[in-house]
């Protein structure tokens, strides 16, 4: 996180899983005073030790990753994170999430990318082979 040490340690029982945080005074941290982008940050740090603990790697799915950042924690996110998340990470984004900007710094990252696109015509999801501002290629 961008405030320094805002959050030092957590712990989580090993009986309830309840999940306490501290600060550097070591004065507990409520989830309820983290903003959603404070939160996210947490959580995704918590998944990160988690699958560095477990010395597994497995699919990662992540739903509106940048949805709730700003500028300097997607950045992070792009640059430090993703590159090294796993074997296979899928983002499930909006378009307003990953601009043109963001997508050229993960694009180096991408195997493959995809847009569904509800046809109300049809009544179906069709599967384009691209991202949002591309040139349709099916």
């Amino acid at each position: 996180m961008r405030k320094g040490q805002f959050l030092n340690s957590f712990k989580i029982d090993p009986y309830t899983f309840e999940m306490t945080m501290l600060n550097h005074t070591n004065s507990q941290v409520f989830k309820h005073s983290l903003s959603a982008g404070e939160t996210q940050i947490f959580f995704l740090s918590l998944l990160w030790a988690l699958l560095k603990a477990s010395k597994q790697q497995i699919p990662l799915v992540l739903d509106t990753l940048f949805g709730r950042l700003d500028r300097t924690h997607k950045e992070n996110l792009i640059d430090k994170y993703l590159p090294i998340a796993g074997e296979q990470v899928i983002i499930l984004s909006t378009n307003t999430e990953i601009d043109e900007y963001y997508y050229e710094k993960i694009k180096p990252h991408i195997q493959q990318e995809f847009v569904l696109c509800f046809n109300r015509e049809t009544n179906r999801v069709e599967i384009n082979h691209n991202y949002f501002f591309q040139k349709v290629m099916n």
